[in-house]
């Protein structure tokens, strides 16, 4: 679409006209790839920017919650249905990464629904943390459909002084 505008505004402009829109290309290009690398870093490296409880090449996106407490995370995750055996929690450097499969009622084709809004399949949800956090000391638990993760921050370097006697 920008390059067609941009040729239908080029020759109305004339030949000046298509160095300033060239510039203008750039411009907007520019600012797009920053935009999309803004909302990986804060929002998760998904495909084209899914909302949450929405199918996907990935599968489903469940609704989560992040709350920072200042030394770590809590996440809430909403998985109503899934069984905690089809969970999958891991942290890849600092993305919280949460897949697995949601099981249902599936019913006969001849049988059609009226409406259907509960997903039926895989899901995956990348949640990315603005600070580093410690792998190796996150815990998660899973009660009512409700998967909660802690994800402690990596600690900042303490000053000490040390003596010398």
């Amino acid at each position: 679409m920008v390059q067609s505008e941009s040729r239908r505004l080029a020759r109305s402009t004339g030949e000046d006209g298509d160095e300033l829109i060239r510039e203008f290309e750039t411009t907007l290009r520019d600012a797009l790839e920053e935009f999309e690398a803004f909302r990986r870093r804060y929002f998760g490296s998904r495909g084209e920017g899914e909302h949450p409880g929405t199918p996907s090449a990935l599968g489903a996106r469940p609704f989560a919650d992040v709350e920072d407490h200042g030394s770590d995370y809590e996440v809430h995750v909403d998985l109503p249905g899934v069984p905690k055996d089809r969970i999958e929690v891991k942290i890849v450097g600092q993305s919280l990464i949460i897949t697995g499969e949601a099981h249902g009622r599936r019913t006969a084709p001849e049988r059609p629904y009226v409406l259907r809004e509960r997903f039926i399949g895989g899901f995956h949800r990348e949640i990315v943390f603005p600070d580093p956090v410690v792998g190796s000391e996150v815990r998660a638990s899973f009660d009512n459909g409700v998967l909660s993760v802690h994800v402690p921050k990596v600690r900042p370097p303490v000053e000490h002084r040390v003596p010398i006697p």
